[in-house]
C-alpha cells in the first residue's frame, strides 16, 4: 500500500487451542488489519519454526515462560524484537527473565500509560526506567463498532425493564463477580453475569445466591449477537476486578452507552468522564453500583469511538517502521 513500508511480521504467542482470551482476540484483529497496510503477517506458537523470512518478531505476554523462549530465539537469529507485555504480576517468568526481554526489545507496545507504570516495577533504578521510556509506544486495543449499534435488547429474566447491571467475563476470583453479586442482592439491583463458570468457591457463592433471588442471573456463554443485546439492555456495566490492564468490556459497555463502574485496580479508564471508581471490596462496590444505577443512562458512545482496530494497526505500523529505521 502506498505510503507504508511493507514489513514481514511474525506474531508469537501460546497455543490458542489451549484457551482463548484477550490476547487471542488482539492477535486475530492484528492479523486481519495489518495486511491492509501492505504487511505480511504470520503467527506461530512453535519456537522451532523457520524465522529467516521475517523482519520483526512480535511476542505477547512479558510474564510467561513461552515468551522467554521466543525472546531467546530472537536473540539467536538477531531479529528485531517487539513486546506487547499484557502485564500481570506473579506470572511464571522470573523477574530477571522479564528484565532481559525488556532490555533486548526494540520496542514495547503498552496498552496504556497505566500498564507502562506497572512494568516500571520490573526495575529498581532510574536507568532501567529510562530504558523503558525510550522504547515505549502506547497502542490501545480496538473495539468492534457493533456495540454502538441500535437494535434488539436482552431482557433480564428477573427484571422486565432495562434497569440491570451487566458484568462480562469468566467467573474468576480476580474479577470479583461474587462480591458484585452480593452487592447487587443487598442493593436490590438485578445483575446479569455473562461468562464461563469455574469450579471455584466464587462460583459456588454465586450459585448459592441465585437460588435465593431472581435478581442474580448467569449466562455461561453468549454468542456475539446475544452479547451485543446484553450491552444494549444494560443500564450499568460493572468491572470490579482486583486488576485489569485494559478491560475491553468497559470500552464495549461505554460504546454501548452504559453507565460504568471500574475498580481502582484497572490500569485504564479510571480517569474517564462519568466513571464510578470503586475499591475491589464489597462495601465500595455497593457504593459505586448504587451511584451508577441511580444516574440516567449515558446513552452515548463517546469517548470510546476513538478505540478502533484500524487505529491500533496504524499505531503498530508506526512502531514497526521506527524499529526498522533504527536498525
Amino acid at each position: 500500500m502506498e505510503g507504508y513500508q511493507i514489513v514481514n511480521i511474525l506474531l508469537t504467542n501460546r497455543d490458542h487451542s489451549m484457551w482463548s482470551g484477550g490476547d487471542s482476540n488482539k492477535i486475530n484483529h492484528y492479523m486481519a488489519h495489518l495486511p491492509h497496510l501492505g504487511h505480511k503477517v504470520g503467527y506461530t506458537y512453535d519456537v522451532e519454526d523457520d524465522w529467516s523470512n521475517w523482519d520483526i518478531i512480535h511476542t505477547f505476554h512479558l510474564g510467561h515462560e513461552f515468551s522467554y523462549k521466543f525472546y531467546l530465539e530472537a536473540v539467536r537469529t538477531e531479529k528485531p524484537f517487539v513486546i506487547s507485555p499484557i502485564y500481570f504480576p506473579n506470572q511464571s517468568n522470573p523477574i530477571p527473565y522479564r528484565a532481559d526481554m525488556v532490555e533486548y526489545a526494540s520496542a514495547i507496545a503498552f496498552l496504556s500509560e497505566g500498564e507502562k507504570e506497572a512494568v516500571k516495577g520490573i526495575y529498581v533504578d532510574d536507568e532501567g526506567w529510562e530504558l523503558i521510556e525510550e522504547k515505549a509506544f502506547i497502542v490501545p486495543n480496538g473495539i468492534d463498532p457493533i456495540y454502538a449499534t441500535k437494535g434488539k435488547k436482552y431482557t433480564h429474566p428477573g427484571c422486565p425493564n432495562e434497569d440491570y447491571i451487566l458484568c462480562v467475563g469468566r467467573i474468576d476470583a480476580r474479577k470479583n463477580q461474587h462480591l458484585l453479586a452480593q452487592a447487587c442482592m443487598e442493593e436490590d439491583i438485578p445483575l446479569l453475569l455473562v461468562g464461563e463458570a469455574s469450579y471455584t468457591p466464587e462460583s459456588d457463592s454465586i450459585n448459592a445466591l441465585m437460588k435465593t433471588t431472581p435478581l442474580i442471573w448467569h449466562e455461561p456463554a453468549a454468542p456475539p449477537e446475544k452479547l451485543v443485546e446484553a450491552y444494549r439492555g444494560a443500564k450499568v456495566l460493572a468491572c470490579p476486578s482486583t486488576l485489569e490492564m485494559w478491560p475491553n468490556v468497559v470500552a464495549e459497555g461505554g460504546l454501548a452507552g452504559c453507565n460504568l463502574v471500574v475498580s481502582s485496580g484497572s490500569m485504564t479508564f479510571t480517569d474517564f468522564p462519568d466513571v464510578e471508581v470503586c475499591e475491589p471490596n464489597l462495601a465500595s462496590i455497593r457504593v459505586a453500583i448504587r451511584a451508577a444505577y441511580d444516574k440516567p443512562r449515558r446513552n452515548t458512545p463517546e469517548p470510546f469511538t476513538q478505540f478502533t482496530w484500524e487505529r491500533a494497526a496504524k499505531e503498530l505500523n508506526n512502531l514497526y517502521e521506527e524499529v526498522l529505521s533504527n536498525g
